[in-house]
């Protein structure tokens, strides 16, 4: 058995349609896409997690970064409730590059509940990456 195996299918697919997600949404192609990226989200369902977190993660980002360009309020809480879903139980060192998003969300929504937790996670990371860059107690070597 190798251990180093070459993506699934599937998870390519996920890797061109994240791509696509990004270029629509930047296009103002909102429907586009959410269309898109719930098919990512679906090809990337059939992957085993711990090899493609890193993409899973930028599915959750996405659905944070189309929260401000819904069309309407309602699709904009869905998608952060949705977003927010997906973020629970993701391993702190995933989460430094969805956690700006998260928060910008949830602002746009005024959802101080979230934005707070949001920032708690984000304050949490900060602190665990200094406690690893600091050096140990004064006189020792």
């Amino acid at each position: 058995m190798a251990i180093c195996q070459s993506p699934p299918e599937s998870s390519l697919k996920a890797s061109k349609l994240l791509r696509l997600v990004k270029l629509q949404r930047q296009a103002g192609d909102f429907a586009g896409a959410l269309q898109s990226l719930e098919a990512a989200g679906q090809a990337l369902s059939t992957v085993p997690d711990w090899p493609w977190m890193g993409m899973w993660i930028a599915v959750v980002k996405e659905y944070f970064l189309l929260v401000p360009v819904a069309p309407d309020e309602h699709t904009s809480r869905l998608l952060l409730a949705e977003a927010d879903e997906q973020l629970r139980g993701v391993p702190q060192k995933w989460l430094a590059g969805v956690l700006d998003p998260a928060i910008a969300a949830a602002e746009h929504l005024n959802d101080t509940a979230k934005r707070s937790r949001y920032q708690s996670l984000q304050a949490a990371g900060r602190h665990r990456q200094e406690q690893q860059r600091s050096p140990g107690p004064a006189g020792t070597s």
